[in-house]
């Protein structure tokens, strides 16, 4: 239900460890698509807690073509320390998942939060709230004015 995007090139990717900031996932542009309505950006990433755990989150960023903006965030979780070991050495969470749990690829279908959960939230189900709730302000304009 969303016209089709893409991300800005050239932006580096974030370091294994990164304090997330909704800024971040603003670097959806309109690509060359100049008659979309909506750009929506999108940035997972780990947050370092003062007690040293990580915390896994995303930002989701949509914005207009007459340049109104949002942002949502989706649930938080803390990473299990056999991952979190693996992330603080330099290793990719898809792949520090892969390791731990013994699957292949699995950021590309449940991701860490299909693994963790047993397939109860997977990928699309943990950034579909943060999605709608960062489109709420477009869909009912009257109560965000």
């Amino acid at each position: 239900w969303l016209p089709p995007a893409r991300l800005r090139r050239g932006a580096p990717p974030p370091p294994p460890r990164f304090c997330l900031e909704e800024r971040r996932a603003t670097r959806a542009d309109d690509g060359g698509v100049a008659d979309c309505e909506y750009f929506v950006g999108l940035e997972g990433g780990l947050v370092e807690e003062a007690n040293g755990d990580l915390l896994c989150c995303a930002w989701i960023a949509v914005l207009t073509s007459d340049g109104a903006s949002n942002c949502a965030r989706t649930a938080t979780f803390t990473l299990p320390p056999a991952l979190s070991s693996l992330v603080r050495k330099g290793i990719e969470l898809g792949r520090a998942d892969d390791i731990v749990h013994g699957t292949v690829n699995s950021k590309q279908k449940g991701g860490t939060v299909g693994t963790l959960t047993a397939g109860q939230i997977d990928r699309t189900l943990y950034y579909k709230h943060a999605a709608v709730l960062a489109l709420a302000p477009f869909a009912n304009p009257r109560l965000h004015i």
